[in-house]
């Protein structure tokens, strides 16, 4: 099962991103962003969960302005099952086996995100609602040393973080956990930086 959404309050300060989670991964890149994935343990027992958070941060001291750029280093990267990624500019991808940057095209997809509820028949609390209209973002405004950026249809801008804990795997509506093994979260954002993340699920 999956819970996902936005992330108050990640004001990154990478030194603190280290010690809240086990592991962190960073990249920063040629558009003046830093692009940091971190989750809250390296290894898991079947029937457990991983914490994950993406940041996308302006570590200048400066606003930075960044235009849209649709430049996403992989296919697939998202943050929902059939929703996208909700009008974020990044996205992840998970996979079963221990996979590095040059190669994760070649890994076996896992899907850890429920299904749209409009799609099934059912009200469960764990399923996800599309929302009906995601308008398309030309420009990003990032505040200076912040995560908070202004785009062109909001009103008072959103925190580029997202945080979700991942346990296991869904085919159509059914659930199950992960299987024991090594797995890959992919995350990358549409400038083309791409950075991934390892965990282990032990056997119960």
């Amino acid at each position: 099962m999956v819970v996902a959404g936005a992330a108050g309050g990640i004001y990154l300060d990478i030194r603190s991103a280290s010690e809240r989670f086990s592991q962190t991964t960073v990249s920063t890149s040629s558009s003046g962003l830093t692009l940091i994935l971190s989750t809250n343990a390296t290894a898991i027992n079947y029937g457990g969960s991983v914490s994950a958070s993406i940041d996308l941060y302006n570590s200048q001291s400066r606003t930075l302005n960044v235009t849209a750029s649709d430049s996403w280093p992989v296919a697939n990267l998202t943050l929902s099952q059939g929703c996208g990624t909700f009008g974020m500019p990044y996205g992840v991808l998970l996979e079963a086996g221990y996979e590095v940057v040059d190669n994760v095209t070649l890994g076996s997809p896992v899907e850890p995100f429920p299904p749209p509820a409009q799609n099934l028949n059912s009200s469960a609390s764990s399923y996800v609602t599309c929302p009906f209209h995601i308008p398309l973002v030309s420009l990003y405004s990032f505040h200076p040393m912040s995560d908070f950026a202004d785009r062109y249809y909001d009103l008072t801008g959103t925190r580029m973080n997202f945080a979700m804990t991942l346990s296991g795997s869904w085919s159509q509506d059914s659930f199950s956990y992960f299987k024991p093994g090594k797995y890959t979260l992919v995350c990358g954002d549409e400038w083309g930086d791409i950075i991934v993340v390892h965990f282990l699920v032990r056997s119960a």
